[in-house]
């Protein structure tokens, strides 16, 4: 995420110096004549091809890296707090519809912290926290298992597909991911006096 970060960054100096130029080039077309602004229509084409020509190089060596991942076994180092905490947080709606859990000790004999490691190729933490709680909660009934596996089937068929839904996932990464489950179940922070000015 930090190579997406600098990336972000590079774009917000591009746009910045874009707008500084045109800006530069309306003060000089005001004042030295109309070549300035000459200039600052030509600015306007130019910065944006340059735009789009650095979003779409770093769309494809995305896509590039996705590709050279799929299927390839990835050992990761996971935080079993923060994998838990969706599976945590719904367990009082389990308990009400009398959904069937892998409780702590049968999970911990059957050594599933290793087997969740090795499956987990996920690439957001709230898949990574969905695949923990997938583990934990067993399906028993032929109906959700089978539109399981069809899901399943989709997206290793159609590389297409399963492309598209990762580059959207990727976008929300690992750290940015972190807090979903807080957002959804936490309580509300109190309203900051100064949120209207964000959009600014």
């Amino acid at each position: 995420m930090k190579r997406r970060g600098a990336f972000s960054n590079k774009i917000s100096v591009l746009i910045l110096s874009v707008l500084l130029v045109l800006l530069a080039s309306a003060i000089f077309g005001f004042f030295l004549g109309r070549i300035f602004f000459v200039i600052s229509i030509l600015v306007i084409p130019l910065g944006y091809f340059l735009i789009k020509t650095i979003r779409e190089s770093q769309k494809d060596k995305l896509l590039l890296s996705l590709r050279k991942k799929w299927g390839a076994r990835e050992t990761r180092k996971t935080d079993s707090a923060e994998i838990s905490k969706y599976f945590k947080r719904v367990a009082p709606f389990r308990e009400q519809k009398n959904i069937n859990t892998v409780d702590d000790r049968t999970w911990n004999d059957l050594d599933m912290d290793l087997i969740y490691g090795r499956l987990n190729q996920t690439l957001t933490i709230p898949g990574e926290q969905m695949l923990y709680s997938l583990l934990r909660t067993p399906q028993y009934s032929r109906k959700p298992l089978k539109e399981r596996s069809e899901v399943i089937d989709l997206f290793i068929q159609d590389q297409e597909v399963r492309e598209r839904i990762q580059m959207i996932f990727t976008k929300l990464g690992k750290s940015e991911g972190r807090y979903v489950v807080d957002l959804l179940w936490d309580e509300r922070p109190a309203p900051n006096k100064l949120a209207f000015l964000y959009p600014w």
